[in-house]
């Protein structure tokens, strides 16, 4: 792979981020019969939609790869900024519902506005991930994931409902049945794992709280670069997706029946556990002023999780991938971050060096101090709301995060500390 590779594939992982991409080749693998889903078939459609050729750039991007710690390694400043405007101006996300007189469909887009720096930050991850598998796109195997993980809703749901009914006989056929039972249940679901592991090359990964499954999507998709970085190997399409849900129907009969939690898998999780539970014990002022707030020990736990920067995803803990450093601030601000340091330590946040103690956990690079100062001046800032573009006004988007901790943290939007202009969206949320 050359420059224009790296630069078409980063693009895409960053399309990729966004909701509801109006393009269906970013649903590659739901948009097509699997005979057409190949990696040569999913390179040509993506150089398409991103096509790095219409710029004019300063870089020979048909040069081969050299060692590439950051972006501004592989491209100049100033084409990152004409990549900022091309990501922004070129792709919409969200589903039209509105109409206008010309006959246009507008309402609930909107543009990838990713600053500079987050732009920056999501090419060290990117790269992250590339040095697994150098060789491929690896944004072709994301989707592939993306793919599963949208199947296996539906797909878990159902083993889940299957186990909980079992689960919810024990009172009523009697322990010695219900024993018997179970040990059956338990054999089954390993001889399903052994076919299916015979079969495919990974399992998907992640694990379960009362509200369904956690999927830990950086791992799995460490696992299947992995697996895939061999010169010849390549998905085998003809594989039915339930059989990558096996290892997880495994682990809720694990989590529901055996009451197991299966999250020290590793010796790098065990670590995690260890780390995270340290934390909280040093931290028991902010534990009971969140419980003061309403929150009960699942949501703390996600909570304390997002303010070490989901440094602990992999323990089963809820989470918004991929956040961005405005989402993270706003996050700070929903969960009383801002008003503990306040309350506990005395701080007035009126100066760049009061928000160092912000994080739980030391970082380098964690947060822009001056950024952070800047949206905490202008957070209170109601009539900012309304001055479009205002880049320092950090609620702009906030409805979607909204939703996304709603609909995927589960927590109840009426604990959070939500900024009185932003409050009335919130009146159309589930309640957990």
């Amino acid at each position: 792979m050359n420059r224009k590779d790296v630069l078409t594939d980063f693009c895409v992982y960053i399309l990729l981020l966004g909701d509801e991409f109006c393009n269906e080749e970013l649903f590659f693998f739901d948009s097509r019969d699997k005979t057409e889903a190949t990696y040569k078939n999913y390179v040509d459609s993506i150089q398409k939609i991103v096509n790095v050729d219409d710029f004019i750039w300063d870089t020979d991007i048909n040069k081969p790869i050299s060692n590439i710690k950051s972006l501004s390694d592989l491209i100049t400043e100033n084409e990152i900024e004409l990549l900022q405007d091309y990501i922004k101006n070129e792709f919409d996300f969200g589903y039209p519902n509105e109409i206008n007189e010309d006959g246009t469909a507008f309402g609930e887009t909107y543009k990838l506005n990713f600053p500079i720096e987050d732009i920056k930050s999501y090419f060290i991850e990117y790269l992250d991930l590339r040095k697994i598998n150098t060789s491929k796109y690896i944004t072709y195997y994301q989707q592939f994931l993306n793919y599963l993980n949208d199947l296996s809703k539906n797909a878990i749901e159902a083993t889940k409902i299957d186990i909980d009914n079992f689960y919810n006989n024990k009172s009523s056929i009697g322990i010695n049945i219900y024993s018997e039972l179970e040990d059956l249940l338990e054999s089954e679901l390993k001889n399903n794992l052994m076919k299916c592991i015979k079969n495919t090359s990974f399992q998907l990964q992640g694990g379960f709280d009362k509200f369904g499954f956690i999927l830990n999507y950086k791992d799995t998709l460490k696992t299947i670069l992995k697996q895939y970085n061999l010169k010849y190997s390549k998905l085998n399409l003809n594989i039915e997706p339930i059989q990558y849900f096996a290892l997880i129907e495994y682990e809720y009969f694990s989590f529901k029946i055996k009451e197991k939690k299966i999250f020290t898998k590793s010796e790098k999780q065990k670590k995690l556990q260890e780390e995270f539970e340290l934390i909280k014990k040093e931290k028991p002022t902010q534990i009971q002023f969140l419980k003061n707030k309403g929150f009960d020990n699942r949501e703390i736990n996600i909570i304390l999780n997002c303010f070490c920067f989901n440094k602990f995803n992999a323990l089963d803990i809820r989470h918004i991938r991929s956040i961005t450093k405005v989402g993270l601030f706003n996050l700070f601000y929903f969960f009383y971050r801002f008003e503990f340091l306040k309350k506990e330590y005395k701080i007035k946040l009126d100066l760049q060096n009061d928000f160092l103690k912000a994080p739980l956990i030391e970082k380098t690079g964690s947060i822009d101090l001056n950024m952070y100062l800047r949206y905490y001046k202008h957070s209170k800032d109601v009539l900012l709301h309304y001055q479009e573009p205002h880049n320092d006004f950090p609620f702009k988007q906030a409805k979607k995060l909204l939703t996304k901790i709603n609909e995927e943290l589960y927590i109840d939007l009426k604990k959070l500390n939500i900024p009185l202009n932003e409050q009335k969206s919130t009146k159309t949320y589930k309640k957990i």
